[in-house]
């Protein structure tokens, strides 16, 4: 999707049909910088997105292990079996 939009902005601009287009971008390293750009933005807002979530998720796990372990300790000393 993102890469759409500039190409299509170059297409119209240059007045270009499809196959010229694709022809020009694979052989052009302007055209493939005018549309990389963008992929390189989202791609690196969705690693950092991605590397904050597993931050969370990280976090959470380390809760719960937490809290498993305060769990075992409060029903070993009431004594409490458990499955």
């Amino acid at each position: 999707m993102f890469i759409l939009t500039p190409l299509l902005l170059l297409k119209h601009l240059e007045n270009l049909s499809d196959e010229v287009l694709v022809q020009r971008w694979a052989q052009d390293p302007y055209y493939q910088a005018f549309t990389g750009d963008q992929i390189n933005l989202v791609m690196s807002a969705a690693a950092f997105n991605f590397k904050k979530w597993m931050r969370e998720v990280a976090f959470w796990l380390k809760k719960l292990k937490q809290m498993k372990v305060v769990l075992e300790i409060f029903f070993l000393r009431c004594n409490v079996v458990t499955v």
